[in-house]
C-alpha cells in the first residue's frame, strides 16, 4: 500500500508515472515524497491478486520484520503487515498459516510495546487459530505465550497461569522434559503461581526447572542462572533462608557479570 521513491530503488521515469497515479487519484501523495495507493485499488488487488501472489507477499515480509521495538522501522512495516494480515480469513495451507502467524504476533508485540495491551489482546483468537492450522507445535506455544503475557499485563493473573500450564503441559508432551522450551514454559508457570500466593507449587515447579537447567544448560548459562535466582527469590519467601543462598552463591558462582 506504499511506495518510498527514493533514489535507491525508483527507475528512470517512476516520477512522470507517480505525478500520473496522483493526479489520476489512483494515489495519494504524502510528506518525504511517499506515494499511498488508493484504498479502491488495494481493495482490488485484494479481491483480485492470484493466490500465488499473496502468498509470495506474506512469504516474503515474515522474515524482514524488525524488532518490535524499533519505532522507526515499524513505522515504515506496521501498515503493509495490517494489510496482510486482513487476509487470514481465508483457507490457507500449513507454511502460509505458519507467517501469517508469525505477522500477527509481531503485530500484537508491536502493539504491547506501544502499551495498547487491550488491542494486542484482539489478535489472540486468530493467531491461534493459525498457529494450530500450521501444525508446528512451537508456534503454537509462542502463540499461548503471548496470550498469557497479555493477560499477565492486565492482572488477570489467574487466567495467564491457567493458559501457561496448558501450555507447559503442550511443550512436556511434544517437545519432552529436556526440551529447552519446556523448562522455559515451567519456569513461567512458576512465575505465575508465584504472583497469586502460591509458593509450595512454585518451589516444586522451579525445584526441577533448575534440576533440569543443571543437566542440559552449560556452566554460566543465563537462563541457568536466571533459574537459580528464581528458585532463590521463593525459598526466601517460603521462609527457607539457608537454601535460597546456596542457590544465590551458585548464581554469582556462574555468572562473571558485574551486573547479574
Amino acid at each position: 500500500t506504499r511506495v518510498r521513491t527514493d533514489d535507491r530503488s525508483i527507475l528512470p521515469k517512476d516520477e512522470t508515472l507517480f505525478s500520473r497515479l496522483v493526479s489520476w487519484g489512483m494515489c495519494t501523495e504524502q510528506g518525504g515524497r511517499t506515494a499511498f495507493a488508493h484504498q479502491i485499488i488495494v481493495d482490488y488487488v485484494r479481491l483480485n491478486a492470484s493466490r500465488q501472489a499473496l502468498e509470495d507477499a506474506i512469504a516474503y515480509i515474515t522474515p524482514r520484520l524488525p524488532d518490535p521495538d524499533n519505532n522507526t522501522e515499524v513505522q515504515e512495516l506496521l501498515m503493509s503487515v495490517v494489510g496482510l494480515t486482513e487476509l487470514t480469513e481465508f483457507d490457507w495451507d500449513h507454511v502460509t498459516s505458519a507467517n501469517l502467524a508469525e505477522l500477527l504476533i509481531w503485530q500484537a508485540s508491536v502493539w504491547r510495546s506501544a502499551g495498547e495491551p487491550e488491542r494486542a489482546e484482539l489478535l489472540c483468537p486468530r493467531v491461534l487459530s493459525l498457529a494450530k492450522q500450521s501444525e508446528q507445535t512451537l508456534l503454537k506455544i509462542r502463540a499461548m505465550n503471548l496470550q498469557s503475557a497479555l493477560a499477565f499485563d492486565q492482572g488477570r493473573i489467574a487466567q495467564a497461569g491457567s493458559i501457561e500450564r496448558r501450555t507447559a503441559e503442550l511443550a512436556l508432551t511434544e517437545l519432552g522434559p529436556d526440551h529447552p522450551i519446556s523448562i522455559a514454559s515451567l519456569a513461567n508457570l512458576a512465575t505465575s503461581l508465584r504472583a497469586q500466593g502460591d509458593l509450595p507449587e512454585a518451589v516444586t515447579i522451579l525445584r526441577r526447572v533448575v534440576t533440569q537447567s543443571r543437566e542440559t544448560l552449560p556452566h554460566g548459562h543465563p537462563d541457568l542462572v536466571t533459574a537459580c535466582s528464581n528458585l532463590a527469590i521463593c525459598l526466601r519467601e517460603a521462609g527457607l533462608a539457608e537454601e535460597a543462598m546456596l542457590l544465590l552463591v551458585e548464581a554469582i558462582d556462574q555468572t562473571t557479570s558485574d551486573r547479574t
